[in-house]
């Protein structure tokens, strides 16, 4: 005990001394940083300027597009500007400036960025295999089937709603026929997708089954996407909790962003491979449309797609620069309260001057937008984050958000009602849903009764509930009726081994078939305010015959009592541990 006391005290002394030099780092830091809004805002001028000069090149550099590209009515991105950026910071994606002006291919050999994970996947059918002719007369003849169906009209209808509102927008446009897909590019040279709708909370979405009409298949992939995760707020917070220190208070806030149109925003060199095909409830007959971008489908509209809100994100950070992320179309700032909103305010201004939108800039005043405002209470990939106690104690607070629980309920409540597992979407669905929710609850709260439902995956579908399964499932909807424990975060800067803790355990054969454990532990407090140099804290004991029968069977007990030895520092003194 004394030589660890001296040691402790020995530490905590070197400590306090870095810890005042922390202090004062910490201060000048925290003066530098409130400057950054007006940084930013000198940097944004002059990349103001720059983009005046480039405008007749890029007006030059867009008259080289393809007629598809041309008239569509979005606007128009600044590639003279983007190109650039893309040489000064030396940006891999070399095509990117090229695709934006003359088109990406939606099929076939889609070349490496060098923006993601190198991996080949290669295509298993070719273009070239493929009778087109005798493929889209299959298509229309399904289309007119399904129209005949009495249950399809209200989706069909609303899937033409949807492709209205988009001609209406400039991104699809109006072909007409098959004659006149024929008369357009060709007969045999073109190959239609079917247009379906899936639900996504509670709305319609669009897409086309690239998969099933084998565009996927014909695809060679050389990368695999990586994307941001949902931690990225707390890594942001820490950024700034780090250097800053937790003297100096300030607040930090989330906002968030929606991408206008998303994947139709990148042009494609091959319209006639992206047609897609519906049923047309006024004129009863299939019409067929194009796009300037790509379908939500293709295998190939998803790599392609974050290349370029890669490297819009990255623009941003590295040269205004600001503290954001993105998650395909969903953009998230993340900064604190001294930067004066100016983060999220610049980012808008900046996406503009290259040519891109967000969604809130186009919903008129007093409509509901998709992103969100700055606030110390926001959500961002499906999480809900509380930043309210940031500024006095350095905590964040993060749970699922409150439009997951409800979805997990109505299909749990479905499966008991059923009394089977086979559910639309599969058991998978529903387990990666509730994996997502337990992992951001406090101590992943509830994981231990997921076991019946990964038995039950393994297993062929059964058609009743096994007495697990209905246990299991009950115990979810009851605690995500009430709520999962959220998980807190404390940022708070360690300024020294203030508490010292050793714990430890012995277990040996004391001879005539008696077996003997015991259990101790020291504490050091070096921060105590009785004494100068700390107050030191030490208790042993040995097990008794009681607490022996709690513990599972074994020949040794002696890793049951150090986790023992470990817990009782916690509850022997509580109040030292606040």
């Amino acid at each position: 005990m004394p030589d660890q006391e001296r040691k402790a005290t020995h530490e905590w002394r070197r400590e306090k001394v870095r810890s005042e030099l922390e202090c004062m780092r910490q201060s000048q830091i925290f003066r530098r940083l409130k400057d950054v809004p007006a940084q930013r805002e000198l940097r944004f001028s002059e990349i103001q300027k720059v983009s005046s000069l480039l405008e007749v090149w890029s007006s030059r550099l867009l008259c080289l597009s393809p007629q598809h590209v041309k008239v569509c009515s979005l606007p128009k991105p600044h590639v003279a500007l983007i190109d650039a950026i893309c040489h000064a910071i030396e940006w891999p994606d070399t095509l990117l400036t090229e695709q934006l002006i003359l088109g990406a291919p939606a099929v076939g050999d889609i070349p490496d960025s060098g923006i993601f994970r190198k991996e080949d996947v290669p295509s298993s059918q070719t273009l070239e295999s493929l009778d087109n002719c005798e493929w889209n007369a299959k298509l229309m003849a399904s289309i007119e089937a399904e129209a005949r169906r009495p249950d399809k009209a209200t989706v069909l209808a609303r899937l033409w709603e949807k492709t209205q509102a988009e001609v209406e927008k400039g991104i699809a446009f109006p072909i007409g026929s098959s004659q006149a897909m024929n008369k357009r590019v060709g007969e045999g040279a073109w190959r239609a997708m079917r247009t379906f709708g899936v639900e996504q909370n509670g709305k319609l979405r669009p897409c086309d089954n690239a998969k099933a009409f084998l565009h996927n298949a014909c695809t060679f992939m050389h990368e695999c996407l990586t994307s941001e995760t949902a931690d990225f707020l707390l890594r942001a917070a820490a950024i700034f909790a780090g250097p800053v220190g937790d003297e100096s208070k300030f607040s930090f806030g989330i906002r968030t962003e929606d991408l206008e149109s998303a994947y139709r925003r990148f042009p494609v060199s091959q319209p006639h491979l992206t047609c897609f095909a519906q049923w047309d409830p006024v004129a009863k007959r299939v019409a067929f449309f194009g796009l300037h971008g790509f379908n939500f489908g293709l295998v190939a509209a998803v790599v392609t797609f974050n290349r370029l809100a890669q490297l819009l994100n990255r623009c941003a950070v590295r040269l205004i620069p600001i503290v954001s992320s993105h998650y395909f179309d969903d953009f998230c700032v993340a900064e604190p309260g001294f930067a004066g909103k100016s983060g999220q305010h610049l980012l808008c201004h900046f996406m503009k001057l290259l040519g891109f939108v967000f969604q809130s800039d186009l919903v008129p005043v007093g409509e509901k937008r998709k992103g969100a405002l700055w606030a110390m209470r926001n959500s961002f990939l499906g999480l809900s984050f509380d930043f309210s106690d940031f500024s006095d104690n350095r905590i964040a607070i993060c749970k699922a958000s409150d439009e997951k629980a409800p979805q997990i309920v109505g299909k749990i409540e479905l499966i008991l009602s059923t009394n089977s597992l086979v559910m639309p979407g599969g058991l998978s669905k529903l387990i990666g849903k509730l994996q997502f929710v337990l992992s951001w609850s406090a101590g992943r709260y509830g994981r231990a009764a997921m076991q019946p439902l990964y038995a039950a995956q393994s297993l062929l579908p059964s058609s009743h509930l096994s007495p697990e399964d209905i246990a299991a499932l009950q115990f979810f909807l009851q605690i995500l009726s009430r709520g999962c424990p959220p998980k807190v975060f404390s940022f708070k800067q360690n300024s020294g081994a203030s508490l010292l803790v050793w714990s430890d355990a012995s277990w040996g054969d004391l001879g005539e078939n008696t077996t003997q454990g015991g259990l101790g532990f020291v504490i050091f407090d070096a921060e105590d305010s009785a004494s100068e140099c700390g107050r030191g804290y030490y208790s042993d004991t040995l097990s008794s015959h009681e607490m022996l029968e709690a513990f599972v069977v074994k020949s040794q007990y002696i890793g049951q009592l150090e986790l023992l030895a470990a817990i009782a520092v916690y509850y022997s003194l509580p109040l030292l541990f606040r």
